[in-house]
């Protein structure tokens, strides 16, 4: 897909579908400075949400084995601008119900998850090597599938989407309650 061919794709994903045809504004009551305001506003969610997949991914390629350098070339900036993107996440605080589940490994992270959603805890973010979970009072199954796969959303036998880190989903689905 070309650079171009992305651009009309975020641009129909971010369009008011009421505004899809400049001749229909009238007829449905939104004006071309609300259309153009709220594709604007759906575009930025586009962007952050493609910044964080980028950082996971970055993440992910420097986990495969990928150098700063290796990085910085495929993106067309240097190793060291490289790294001072990329390098370093600052971990967000915590609330009393929440705690962090890390380091774990990419091995290890699902069998981690299982055993603290028993416990009633649900993951609500991700990052590689660490997951922030919160307290409830229900008991979780927890599963990780690929973010490309068809399950990514979720939906099915009662698996809802909580969680996202390139190139993972994480799903829970309410378990057994707790004793």
């Amino acid at each position: 897909m070309s650079a171009d061919e992305i651009e009309v794709a975020l641009a129909r994903l971010a369009a008011d579908p009421r505004a899809q045809e400049a001749d229909a504004l009238p007829q449905t009551g939104v004006s071309a400075v609300d259309a153009h305001l709220g594709t604007a506003v759906r575009l930025r969610a586009i962007v952050e949400g493609a910044e964080s997949l980028q950082q996971d991914a970055v993440t992910a390629a420097r986990e495969a084995g990928a150098s700063w350098a290796d990085v910085g070339q495929s993106l067309g900036i240097s190793r060291q601008a490289a790294q001072q993107r990329f390098g370093a996440r600052a971990v967000a605080e915590l609330t009393p119900q929440e705690r962090l589940l890390g380091p774990v490994t990419r091995a290890e992270e699902v069998r981690e998850l299982c055993a603290a959603g028993r416990d009633g805890w649900r993951p609500t973010g991700s990052r590689h090597g660490e997951h922030v979970l919160v307290r409830d009072e229900q008991a979780w199954e927890v599963r990780r599938v690929s973010m490309l796969g068809p399950s990514a959303a979720g939906g099915r036998d009662g698996w809802v989407l909580v969680t996202t880190r390139f190139p993972d989903c994480f799903q829970v689905r309410p378990a057994a309650p707790l004793a």
